[in-house]
């Protein structure tokens, strides 16, 4: 490699200041920030609250929910504890598939409440 000259500050070009930095979008501090957090949780929570009654009334041991489910016992215990912040929601709804159940998300705009029959607003 004749002609090649080695990195130097002198030929690397001018330094110019990093931007500021903010908080990748998948990091935990971003998480905390984004409005859809509180519904992700809500929803981790629901998913998990299901496995947990669906494991106890099977009257499945740790061992054996963890077989019929594809993951070690740690997962099952967290699923026992309903520790939802341990689980990624793809991970739970996975979770709900293989144990039987038929997740569904519903999605409504609070915006476009409809007002019950006898409660309509003033």
């Amino acid at each position: 490699m004749h002609g090649a000259s080695p990195a130097t500050p002198a030929n690397r070009g001018p330094i110019m200041p990093s931007a500021p930095r903010t908080a990748p979008p998948n990091s935990v501090a971003a998480s905390f920030t984004d409005p859809a957090y509180p519904a992700l949780q809500q929803l981790r929570a629901e998913i998990i609250a299901a496995l947990h009654q669906l494991v106890t009334a099977r009257g499945w041991t740790d061992l054996e929910a963890a077989a019929e489910l594809h993951v070690g016992r740690l997962r099952i215990s967290a699923i026992k504890a309903e520790r939802a912040n341990q689980f990624t929601l793809d991970l739970l709804l996975g979770l709900a598939v293989r144990a039987g159940l038929a997740p569904r998300i519903a999605l409504a705009d609070p915006r476009t409440v409809v007002p019950i029959r006898g409660h309509a607003k003033a």
